[in-house]
């Protein structure tokens, strides 16, 4: 693990956001809200509430965590990046920022870099393998609510009744999972989860940006984790990268320029008249420099079909940010969440090829 900067108490919460081992000492039961956010069997949560009320349990501040060697063309890479990021708006500063390096699963395809300064955090890149030795930056974002915080996941598992304080000799315990129980932080295309392992119950998936507990993930949609990057997920081409070669002169590194964003604050919940526009026929990422025009009051709304809960869609698509590399561009678009403090750059292609993008009607009113 690797940390400038960063103060003991943020290296103890970076560690807690691995892959995890948690079991506990109490009793629990599944509340009525975890059944209907959680799509599953009522026999299944019979089982569950089974499991949960066994009493084989350690307190949650008895965590494994799973480390790994942070290669250093995965830190190069990170360190490029930021710097490229630094010198535009709204990312100025962030080359004064540690940079914090945790896994995600399976099997260490990607990482998640959290950058903080001042012991405040600043923003975020996930970075994956392409399977050839190389990099991609998967997405990347600003704010203080960043993916994989421990935190936000503990209040959505006790709203959704999954775990609650204990009691012993009259004094309360920390929320806990049964004995046991693995929490895993995996990544797919855009899709940033948390997997919770319970022994004989189906798995749980929770967002890791918005913490909605959520359906289990399409099989096509897991199955991009183990490729994410790769062939399979069609992302390397399309996103800014780093090719197996680590000394590249610094001109053949991407540059970017200040990120654009619309006026709009792209809420998809404040008025859904959009759902009655028609789809956007979206070929290319360059595309939305025209659809989402600077300073303008257009927003696009993004679904994804069944993948919805995986992408955390509907959201709003409010700017775009172009990076360049020897003739060739990408872009990423801004996607903000509601009721978090985190705007997200998400590679325009991806989505191009996983959902549909519809206009709001705040975009038809500035048309005319």
């Amino acid at each position: 693990m690797t940390g400038f900067g960063l103060s003991r108490k943020t290296m103890f919460r970076r560690a807690m956001k691995m892959i995890v081992l948690l079991t506990l000492a109490g009793t629990a039961s599944i509340g009525g809200d975890a059944r209907s956010a959680y799509a599953s069997p009522d026999s299944q949560y019979t089982k569950a509430k089974e499991i949960f009320q066994a009493d084989s349990r350690i307190p949650l501040n008895a965590v494994l965590t799973a480390s790994a060697n942070v290669p250093d063309r995965l830190e190069a890479f990170a360190r490029q990046t930021v710097n490229g990021l630094a010198g535009h708006a709204p990312f100025n500063g962030w080359n004064e920022a540690g940079l914090d390096y945790t896994p995600l699963g399976p099997g260490t395809h990607s990482w998640l870099v959290t950058l903080e300064h001042d012991d405040k955090p600043l923003g975020y890149l996930i970075i994956t393998s392409d399977n050839a030795g190389g990099y991609v930056l998967s997405e990347y974002g600003l704010g203080t609510d960043l993916p994989y915080s421990l935190a936000p996941l503990e209040r959505a598992l006790a709203d959704g009744g999954w775990i609650t304080p204990g009691t012993k000799g009259g004094k309360t315990l920390l929320p806990s999972l049964p004995s046991g129980s693995r929490i895993e932080s995996v990544y797919a295309p855009a899709a940033p989860l948390w997997k919770i392992t319970i022994k004989g119950a189906k798995p749980l998936y929770v967002h890791a940006v918005t913490n909605e507990i959520i359906p289990e993930p399409t099989p096509e949609k897991l199955s991009q984790k183990s490729e994410a990057g790769g062939k399979g997920s069609g992302i390397t081409s399309a996103a800014v990268s780093l090719s197996p070669s680590l000394n590249l002169p610094p001109q053949r590194f991407w540059t970017t320029t200040q990120a654009t964003r619309t006026n709009s604050e792209g809420d998809p919940y404040s008025d859904l008249l959009w759902l009655a526009a028609p789809s956007l026929k979206v070929s290319s990422g360059s595309e939305f420099q025209k659809l989402l025009p600077a300073n303008s009051h257009k927003t696009l709304m993004f679904t994804a079909g069944k993948q919805n809960a995986s992408y955390a869609a509907p959201f709003s698509l409010t700017g775009w940010q172009r990076w360049t590399k020897q003739g060739t561009a990408v872009f990423y678009v801004t996607v903000p969440h509601r009721n978090l403090d985190i705007i997200r750059y998400i590679p325009a292609e991806h989505l191009i090829r996983s959902g549909q993008f519809r206009e709001t009607s705040n975009s038809f009113s500035s048309n005319g």
